[in-house]
């Protein structure tokens, strides 16, 4: 069971200012030069809207401040105000980006006017187009063989805009690999509490990679101490954490999927396909099988399921990992360690 929310939640409707006969009740400081006179900041994490005034205008700016492109949804009630140029209620505000989201003139100049606003965002571009020729190797290590209890279609919580996501049954502690290479958008850490009640459904621990193609794959009920950092590039096969029971969830198990935001900026999940050595058109994991787990990006001979080399080849034949999980160096050392040989192995 699962409940993913990649993005922070809406912030209150609570912003109200009034003019009256022209006169602007602003206060506030210069953000930027050709920004408005702020007159409230709204933030959420790491991205902001800026509301002010230019000239007669009443303006917002969204303000980004993360390593990737993030789509904001605002909505604003207003009186004696119109929106002037209509813009879109979904926006997409690039990495470190700074854009006007929505613009406002006074329908009388001699009336006094108000708004108030909610907005929310989420990780991702709308406008990303997925690569349906990839396939992605399964987002598990380990040595054994996981059950699928929920694949797409499902009839608990795999359904609607989560139709096309995953869940791996697997102890707690079972390494999770990058499916696919990209890079770390987001990460929650630090929770260590499950349930199904709605205090939980935020509280799940998760990273979030965004792909070359500009869509995002989540993996979540991580164990507490992610492996990744945002900002970090990763490749098809590192390790990324540790799975575990976190959030709104009923038992240990990996949560992935691959969406894009749609345009009510929800988190919509694709459809995608697995590698398998034995189909060249790939798999879909169904509710009830067992897959093989992926393997580490180490030269590891990849069960079926698992995605082959990607051209990350280097020192490939010379690191090699033995079932005990050690690895065998090309310099003739031997290491135990759960991190991809190439990571440990000296180069030569």
């Amino acid at each position: 069971m699962h409940s993913i929310r990649p993005h922070r939640r809406p912030s209150a409707a609570r912003i109200r200012r009034t003019c009256a006969a022209g006169l602007a009740l602003f206060v506030g400081a210069w953000l930027a030069d050709a920004s408005p006179a702020l007159a409230d900041r709204s933030c959420q994490g790491s991205i902001c809207i800026d509301t002010g005034q230019e000239g007669r205008a009443v303006v917002f700016h969204a303000i980004n401040q993360t390593a990737a492109p993030v789509s904001i949804r605002i909505a604003v009630q207003t009186q004696n105000l119109e929106a002037y140029p209509k813009l879109p209620p979904v926006q997409l505000v690039p990495a470190g980006g700074f854009r006007k989201i929505a613009q406002f003139l006074p329908r009388s100049e001699s009336a006094g006017w108000s708004y108030r606003y909610r907005w929310s965002w989420v990780v991702g571009d709308p406008n990303a187009t997925h690569n349906d020729n990839y396939r992605y190797r399964m987002p598990f290590g380990g040595l054994e063989a996981r059950l699928v209890s929920q694949g797409n279609n499902g009839t608990f919580t795999h359904n609607g805009a989560h139709a096309y996501a995953f869940d791996f049954a697997m102890p707690v502690g079972t390494p999770v690999l990058a499916a696919r290479s990209g890079t770390v958008v987001m990460v929650n850490d630090g929770y260590t509490k499950h349930g199904i009640s709605d205090d939980y459904l935020a509280k799940a621990n998760a990273v979030y990679v965004l792909h070359d193609d500009r869509t995002v794959a989540t993996y979540a009920h991580l164990d507490p101490g992610a492996g990744v950092r945002e900002g970090m590039r990763i490749r098809v096969g590192d390790v990324i954490g540790f799975s575990g029971n976190t959030g709104y969830s009923t038992g240990p198990h990996l949560h992935f999927s691959v969406w894009k935001p749609d345009h009510q900026n929800h988190a919509s999940t694709l459809p995608i396909r697995f590698f398998d050595a034995r189909d060249p058109a790939g798999q879909i994991p169904t509710t009830g099988t067992w897959l093989e787990p992926g393997c580490h990006d180490d030269g590891i001979a990849c069960a079926p399921g698992a995605l082959p080399d990607e051209g990350n080849s280097i020192g490939r034949r010379d690191l090699k990992r033995s079932d005990d999980g050690a690895c065998h160096c090309a310099n003739g050392s031997t290491i135990t360690t759960h991190l991809p040989c190439r990571m440990v192995c000296p180069k030569l």
